[in-house]
């Protein structure tokens, strides 16, 4: 089945049952083709996803695999007034962490996304966990941007796809 920005224009309740219907389809063992622009969506419903450009294919793979080659910075913002050097010391130190900065009581952490559960997890043994605590994870709209504004010269890497359809469910 192709299905072409099926949900445009569709208020919240609507489209989530759309989405429901697109799912109940898959399960039953229906491919399905989704053409959209909605990256919210296409990371909700689909396996796999094509990025196109000129009519040509950029990129393809999973939403998960797209986001960690293109948008895998996460961003991990907090206030704490008087910040203990160890706690800093240690969120520095941690796997994936590239760079803390610290603007009077305002912490900025930056790192690979696999960052945020591990930078939590200090806060809550430092307690308290700050009331500001607020994170920015990348999603498939911030890869699809990545991806669009990068360079591509070079043939992304490992984008074959085995016979497979591209950017939709199986």
């Amino acid at each position: 089945m192709i299905l072409d920005e099926l949900t445009q224009g569709l208020d919240p309740a609507a489209r989530r049952t759309v989405w429901d219907a697109i799912r109940q389809l898959n399960d039953e063992g229906t491919t399905v083709l989704l053409v959209t622009h909605e990256m919210d969506e296409a990371e909700a419903l689909c396996d796999r996803v094509a990025v196109m450009r000129a009519g040509h294919v950029i990129d393809a793979g999973a939403p998960a695999d797209l986001i960690e080659r293109h948008a895998s910075t996460a961003v991990i913002r907090f206030s704490m007034p008087d910040p203990p050097a160890q706690l800093l010391d240690q969120v520095r130190r941690l796997d994936g962490v590239r760079e803390v900065t610290r603007s009077g009581a305002r912490i900025t952490v930056r790192g690979h996304r696999r960052i945020v559960a591990h930078v939590c997890a200090a806060l809550v043994r430092w307690e308290p966990v700050p009331a500001d605590l607020a994170i920015s994870q990348p999603g498939l709209e911030d890869a699809l941007l990545g991806l669009l504004n990068g360079d591509h010269d070079e043939p992304p890497a490992d984008t074959s796809v085995n016979g497979e359809l591209i950017g939709g469910r199986r």
